[in-house]
């Protein structure tokens, strides 16, 4: 599988070091660029619509090949801070040569309004930056507009909006036809006078060079802020104005050619997804692999299950269930269940026909299960037990990239053991209650959440095709209300299972996972 992020990556580093188009020696060079911002702004000064530099900057390549800074007449050697060489052709340059930074008068929450002009804070031009639209509900008087107009903080076509706290160095273009003001403190503006291309640095911005940049320069304790001094001071590339144009178009061209192979990839995972629950089903179904007529039947090894259970509860070691059940088919061709002696017609919960050699059972009869544990943050600590929770399960499988660790006392019953079934049995997110992973052998102690659950039985290969199934999906939400997002204890335990003979559930789990290895190599 394309990793198409990566992709993105490797086009935008590309397009910054001036090797995603070819140059052209008839581009008038970027150093002409400098000298005509430098008149513009040496008219506006005059003007009286902007302040002189009082530390200009202009970096240059010596003939030893080092680059150097003149500031207020000095010259410094800053070869250590240049990370990478450019083309003929480029500058270095920092940010305040190319463009002006400002920030607008802050908008108080007193001054907000339910109509007029809106205004943007970080958050919105974040997603502006993103997706180039925002629905927003954020709004300033005409009046006040009017006023903030004639002093600053309203930005104009071609100007750079940039998040200037939290997630900062996110970028939005102004375009015309764009009517705002944005908030002081959370953006700044970086006003393009000088016809800079204002798209070859916002792509600039999402390079690894400018995040790590941007970030490197942040100050704040808590939270990531730009400010406009340190902004002042990023190094920029420079091409020349025609070779900006040129790489911009062949970004957005690239760019398109990457999305289709997302929408493509997006498609593809889509119809692996679908074959997978395919397989699963037809699985469940004992429809994946023939029946043999030697194996022994799955009620004669449920009765073997039965017998192991009464051997551990006389010993001690397990607790009766007060609702034992027993699934069986009647000369009458329906199902019965018989608990706590009473025989109940369940035919109308059966979900689907299974082979004649397999029998339906409540999970519960299957193994044990038990909810995970409740403990104080006053518990947690850099080193103790490990408390799995439903991050920690990813597609199917283990993830221990962030752990909790506590060091209260742990009931034997919730230390996972190998090949026990981790549940996430409730959470915020309908779609996430349910998964679960195997646990592997572990090289130290583990447990888990009171948001989780665990299965322990000796079928736990074939229980865990189950839980993966679109059957157990359809268990869940029809036993869910729309507010309530958790798999209890009861419904675990009650869970209708298809039961097949053991040395059948052997073959079926050989094939299901021989053919989702098959359509993994699809994704390469």
């Amino acid at each position: 599988m394309i990793d198409t992020k990566l992709l993105r990556q490797k086009i935008l580093d590309l397009a910054i070091r001036g090797k995603l188009v070819p140059q052209d020696s008839n581009d008038e060079p970027a150093c002409e660029l400098l000298k005509k911002i430098k008149a513009e702004k040496e008219a506006l000064i005059k003007a009286g619509k902007l302040k002189r530099d009082k530390h200009e900057s202009f970096i240059f390549q010596g003939d030893d090949k080092r680059y150097y800074e003149q500031i207020d007449g000095k010259i410094n050697d800053i070869s250590r801070e240049i990370p990478f060489d450019l083309p003929n052709g480029w500058m270095w340059a920092r940010l305040k040569q190319l463009f002006s930074v400002v920030s607008a008068r802050r908008v108080h929450k007193a001054d907000w309004k339910a109509a007029g002009i809106p205004f943007y804070r970080a958050r919105e031009v974040a997603k502006l930056s993103e997706t180039g639209f925002v629905n927003n509900d954020l709004f300033i008087s005409e009046e006040q507009y009017t006023s903030y107009k004639q002093s600053s903080g309203v930005p104009l076509p071609g100007d750079l909006m940039v998040t200037a706290v939290g997630t900062i160095g996110k970028v939005y273009v102004v375009k015309k036809g764009d009517i705002f003001y944005y908030k002081d403190a959370s953006v700044v503006c970086f006003e393009n006078r000088y016809h800079i291309n204002p798209y070859f640095y916002k792509n600039l911005f999402s390079t690894s060079f400018m995040i790590s940049q941007v970030h490197k320069n942040s100050t704040g304790s808590t939270v990531d802020t730009m400010t406009i001094e340190k902004s002042e001071q990023y190094l920029l590339p420079l091409p020349p104005l025609t070779e900006q144009k040129r790489i911009v178009a062949q970004i957005e061209s690239l760019m398109k050619c990457v999305d289709e192979i997302d929408r493509e990839s997006e498609t593809l995972e889509k119809s692996l997804t679908l074959a997978k629950q395919k397989i699963l089903d037809l699985a469940i179904r004992g429809k994946i692999v023939p029946q043999d007529p030697k194996d022994e039947p799955a009620s004669e090894l449920l009765k073997k299950i039965k017998t192991e259970k009464e051997s551990l509860i006389k010993a001690g070691k397990l607790k009766r269930d007060k609702h034992e059940s027993f699934i069986f088919r009647g000369d009458d061709n329906c199902y019965h269940e018989n608990v706590e002696g009473k025989t109940t017609d369940i035919t109308a919960d059966i979900p689907f026909e299974i082979p004649s050699t397999w029998t339906w059972t409540r999970m519960i009869s299957l193994g044990q299960t038990n909810i995970g544990l409740t403990y104080k943050p006053s518990d947690v600590t850099d080193k103790g037990t490990i408390i799995l929770r439903s991050n920690n399960i990813r597609h199917g499988k283990l993830d221990f990239t962030d752990l909790v660790r506590v060091s209260c006392p742990i009931p034997g019953n919730i230390m996972l053991r190998e090949s026990d079934i981790l549940i996430c049995a409730r959470n915020g997110s309908k779609s996430l209650v349910g998964k679960c992973a195997e646990i592997p052998r572990a090289y130290e102690v583990l447990s888990f959440g009171a948001f989780m659950a665990v299965f322990r039985s000796d079928f736990n290969k074939w229980v865990f095709q189950i839980l993966n199934s679109n059957y157990f999906r359809e268990y869940l939400f029809d036993s869910n209300s729309t507010q309530i997002c958790q798999l209890t204890q009861d419904m675990l335990k009650k869970f209708l299972v298809p039961f097949p003979p053991l040395a059948e559930q052997k073959r079926i789990v050989s094939q299901v996972e021989k053919l989702f290895s098959l359509l993994e190599t699809m994704h390469v």
